[in-house]
């Protein structure tokens, strides 16, 4: 949906939504790739995670993903958060 430059793409959640209620999506997934190769999301991609996820509250959208895709490995939001809380009941 939105193609970006060397070091930014700019997204626009109205736009993304926009286009899954117009397509009576029960969720959304967000994919984009970091091409320096590190998939460590950066400050703007967790800020539009938080956006995207309080739309999809909304909306009654399905959240299910935001994923970041490197070179040789990716960055998915739902498995790293299962896995932040799977250690936290651990402790």
């Amino acid at each position: 949906m939105f193609a970006g430059g060397l070091s930014e793409c700019s997204v626009y959640p109205d736009r993304v939504f926009r286009r899954a209620l117009l397509q009576s999506a029960n969720g959304i997934a967000v994919v984009h790739n970091h091409p320096s190769g590190n998939v460590e999301p950066s400050a703007a991609d967790i800020a539009m995670i938080k956006r995207l996820e309080r739309g999809s509250r909304i909306l009654g959208i399905t959240f299910l993903d935001f994923l970041i895709i490197g070179q040789n490995s990716y960055y998915s939001w739902r498995e790293n958060q299962a896995f932040h809380k799977n250690e936290e009941e651990k402790s």
